[in-house]
């Protein structure tokens, strides 16, 4: 959960605007039917949802119906919970995933079902994570392993098609407002939901700066992978950046500063701003 930025804004009512704090989903600018809602990074680097044209607001409350964050002290009727440990037997599989390699595992079954897979990939030209629709187990490889920064939903949920059969990947908070956007739209038993524990994230500002500092050593970059187990399992908390150049790798027990920040910093409370 982050503070978002918000003023008040006379004539609009019944929006995301009223809420000062929010998970930065996007599923709010799927549901739009004016399409005038965008997903912006704020001055604190976090994602937070705007309108960019509130003179064609029509003060409708869909964007607040697909809101997790509107509904985070309800109940629902939960489940009895069953657990399974499970893991790959494929070796390289399980060296580049991040979770023994079921959840490569889970969205390639997906994949030969006809089942479109909506994952998380670190797209290195907009220098951001991104939600994206894989088709093909190809496509589906770069979902593997975790991106510890906020990743952007919003360009996915505009491509989803109803009809199609879907599995969606993402934090549980994710998850939630994605499940409601699903309800919405009459898609509910096309979608398998898959969310896992999530740590928090830090600012979309720090990881920049990070990543500006190492371009001037590496160069242009061409991957990141947030834990490379090439110090084996125990020592995983690896950053490894390749770039044109060279390639940058640093662990947390040497000092690595995105690791500091994001293993102490992350997930902290933060005061509310005033309106």
């Amino acid at each position: 959960m982050f503070v978002v930025e918000r003023r008040k804004r006379k004539g609009l009512k019944n929006t995301i605007l009223q809420y000062q704090f929010c998970y930065g989903c996007g599923a709010c600018t799927a549901i739009c039917p004016q399409k005038i809602i965008e997903l912006k990074l704020n001055k604190d680097g976090f994602y937070q949802p705007i309108i960019v044209d509130e003179k064609s607001c029509l003060s409708c409350g869909l964007c607040l119906s697909v809101c997790a964050y509107r509904d985070k002290d309800k109940k629902e009727n939960i489940l009895p919970i069953q657990s399974f440990a499970a893991w790959s037997l494929d070796d390289n599989e399980r060296k580049l995933a991040s979770s023994g390699g079921v959840g490569l595992n889970l969205v390639k079954t997906a994949v030969r079902d006809v089942r479109n897979v909506c994952g998380v990939r670190y797209n290195v030209n907009l220098r951001k994570a991104e939600h994206y629709i894989s088709k093909t187990e190809e496509e589906v490889v770069a979902t593997t392993g975790s991106k510890y920064i906020q990743s952007d939903a919003s360009q996915m949920l505009q491509n989803i098609k109803k009809g199609e059969q879907y599995i969606f990947v993402g934090t549980p908070c994710q998850i939630a407002s994605f499940r409601k956007l699903m309800q919405k739209k009459r898609m509910e038993q096309d979608v398998i939901f898959m969310d896992f524990f999530c740590h928090g994230v830090p600012s979309m500002n720090m990881w920049r700066k990070y990543e500006e500092e190492l371009i001037g050593k590496v160069g242009k970059i061409k991957s990141v992978t947030w834990r490379d187990k090439n110090e084996g399992w125990h020592e995983s908390w690896v950053m490894t950046i390749e770039g044109e150049k060279q390639t940058f790798r640093k662990s947390r027990k040497a000092g690595d500063l995105f690791y500091s920040f994001f293993l102490k910093c992350a997930g902290a409370l933060m005061e509310p701003v005033s309106e």
